[in-house]
C-alpha cells in the first residue's frame, strides 16, 4: 500500500494550495500582452518561412535529380568502341589494360586552328614517382613519340577524314549558374545555358548546387538538352576545351574538361552529336578519368 500513498501524495502536493492558486492568478498572462504576442508571432511566422524554404529545396532537388535521370546524362551510357587518351604519364590504376602501340586520331592545335591527323599512339612504360619503388617501372606514358603532342588521341571513331576541322570559337571557357554562351555554327546558332544555386563563400573558391549544362540548337527550337552536371560543383568546375565538327556530321561536337578541381583528379569527355539519341543534341561517348591524388 505505500505505493499507493505515495501516488496519492503527490497528486495531492501537485494541485497546490488555494495561495499558490491565487498568485496565478495574479501573474500576468504573455498571450495578453499586445508586444509579447507579437513577437511570439514574429517567431512562428519566421520558423514557417524557414521550413517552407527547406521543403521547397527539398523538393526541388528531388525535380532536379529526376529531370537529370530522364534526360539520361548520370546513366554514363558510352560507346563500347569510342576511346579517349589525353597524352601524359599515368598509373595502372587509369590504363588497366595492354594496349600498346594503336593507331588512331590525333586533335591538334596548331596556330589557333585545329586538325585531325592519323598518327601511332605510343603507350610506354616509365617510372610511376607516386608508386614505384626502386627499379620498378608500372606507369605508362602515353605519347606520339615525337614531335608536338595531340590535345588528344581518339580511336573507334568511323566517317571522320584528316585535315582542318571547322571549330566554333569559345568566347568563354566555363559558365556559372544563369551564364550562356552563343556558338555560330554552319550558319545555325548553338546556345550553351549554366544552370544551379550558388553557394556564397567568404574566401576563394565556393561551390554551386545542381550544376547543369543545356543545349539547344536554332536547327531544332523544341529540344532543350541536359547533356552535363554535378550534383555539387566547385568553381571553374566543368571547361569547355574544343568545339567544332569532329565526325564529319555539320553538326556541333564537343570536348570538355569535366575535372571539378577534384583533389587533383581529371576527367576528359567527348561529346559527338552523330551519336545522339532521340530528344538529344550531343551524347558523351567516351571519357578518359585520371585519379590524381
Amino acid at each position: 500500500m505505500k505505493p499507493v500513498l505515495y501516488l496519492i501524495f503527490l497528486v495531492l502536493a501537485s494541485c497546490g494550495s488555494p495561495d499558490d492558486s491565487s498568485n496565478t492568478k495574479d501573474q500576468k498572462d504573455p498571450w495578453e500582452d499586445p508586444i509579447q504576442l507579437r513577437k511570439e508571432l514574429i517567431r512562428v511566422q519566421k520558423g514557417n518561412r524557414q521550413l517552407e524554404k527547406v521543403i521547397r529545396s527539398f523538393r526541388k532537388n528531388l525535380d532536379n535529380q529526376e529531370q537529370l535521370k530522364t534526360q539520361g546524362y548520370l546513366s554514363e551510357e558510352l560507346s563500347e568502341d569510342i576511346h579517349i587518351f589525353p597524352p601524359g604519364t599515368y598509373s595502372n590504376r587509369e590504363i588497366k589494360e595492354e594496349i600498346g602501340q594503336r593507331e588512331c586520331y590525333g586533335l591538334f592545335a596548331e596556330g589557333g586552328e585545329y586538325t585531325l591527323k592519323k598518327t601511332i599512339m605510343n603507350v610506354v612504360q616509365v617510372k610511376d614517382n607516386m608508386r614505384d619503388e626502386g627499379d620498378e617501372t608500372t606507369g605508362k606514358k602515353i605519347t606520339i613519340g615525337e614531335g608536338k603532342e595531340p590535345i588528344l588521341f581518339i580511336s573507334g571513331i568511323k566517317d571522320v577524314k584528316e585535315g582542318k576541322l571547322k571549330t566554333a570559337e569559345l568566347e568563354k571557357t566555363f559558365l556559372y549558374p544563369g551564364e550562356y554562351l552563343w556558338l555560330k555554327f554552319y550558319g545555325e546558332r548553338y546556345s550553351l545555358w549554366a544552370f544551379g544555386s550558388v553557394e556564397p563563400s567568404i574566401g576563394e573558391g565556393g561551390s554551386m548546387d545542381n550544376y547543369t549544362l543545356q543545349i539547344s540548337s536554332s536547327m531544332d527550337r523544341n529540344t532543350k538538352q541536359i547533356f552535363t552536371g554535378a550534383r555539387r560543383m566547385m568553381q571553374n568546375g566543368f571547361q569547355f576545351t574544343w568545339a567544332g565538327d569532329l565526325d564529319n556530321d555539320g553538326l556541333l561536337d564537343l570536348v570538355m574538361d569535366l575535372s571539378n578541381n577534384d583533389a587533383g583528379a581529371k576527367r576528359t569527355a567527348l561529346f559527338l552529336s552523330s551519336k545522339a539519341k532521340e530528344g538529344q543534341l550531343i551524347r558523351k561517348v567516351a571519357e578518359f578519368m585520371e585519379f590524381g591524388c
